[in-house]
């Protein structure tokens, strides 16, 4: 991708397919940042030796770059969401739910 500009080419309606599978991947990945950062939580049963010790730390730190990862993605996927929403004019659920709520409102 140069210039960080992605070559799509899909047309339009493929890539509204693309859209709630997106929204998806995001709400999946924030899920598993949350289950890493609560594993992170738990208390350490390796025991009282300096290697288990070791284990239990270098267990917390890979813990710390998977969720800095998996938080990282979630922010890639949000971004993608938000922009083939906005190129493409497609409305997300919740939006949709508002824009019904305002005419409701208004009639």
């Amino acid at each position: 991708m140069p210039e960080g500009k992605a070559d799509i080419k899909m047309d339009p309606e493929g890539l509204k397919t693309v859209v709630p599978l997106m929204q998806d991947i995001s709400i999946g990945l924030s899920t598993m940042a949350t289950y890493v950062k609560n594993a992170k939580l738990q208390p350490n049963h390796f025991g009282q030796t300096n290697n288990a010790a070791s284990a239990g730390n270098f267990s917390r730190s890979a813990l710390d770059q998977l969720s800095a990862s998996v938080t990282t993605a979630q922010q890639y996927a949000a971004s993608i969401v938000t922009a083939l929403q906005q190129t493409l004019g497609v409305t997300t659920q919740t939006e949709q739910k508002n824009q019904q709520s305002f005419k409701n409102q208004a009639v």
